[in-house]
């Protein structure tokens, strides 16, 4: 990448699109959002689903410390959005989205 802000970007992609053991080298990185899959569509399951991907951020040290909100919208009876806003090291803040199907 190019910029600080362009490689948080990627690292933060990286993190939400790959679940742990994807990477042989690196097993511990990515969020495993399909514990969520059999779940209700609730506040509790947005709550935990946000807990994952703060872990997920957070596990290697690379976001640790920094500003960190997530939100989670239901967005039909067996779908949740979760949008990810990180404060980058340039002070430009950052807004990705992931979907996560719940099979409810």
């Amino acid at each position: 990448t190019t910029s600080a802000l362009q490689s948080d970007v990627q690292q933060i992609y990286i993190r939400l699109m790959t679940e742990p053991g994807d990477f042989i080298t690196y097993p511990n990185l990515g969020v495993d959002l399909s514990l969520l899959y059999g779940m209700p569509q609730t506040v509790q399951t947005g709550e935990f689903g946000k807990k994952l991907i703060r872990t997920a951020l957070q596990r290697e040290g690379l976001f640790k410390g920094r500003n960190i909100k997530i939100d989670a919208i239901p967005t039909s009876h067996d779908t949740i959005r979760f949008d990810i806003h990180v404060l980058s090291d340039v002070d430009q803040p950052i807004t990705l989205s992931v979907d996560q199907g719940l099979g409810a």
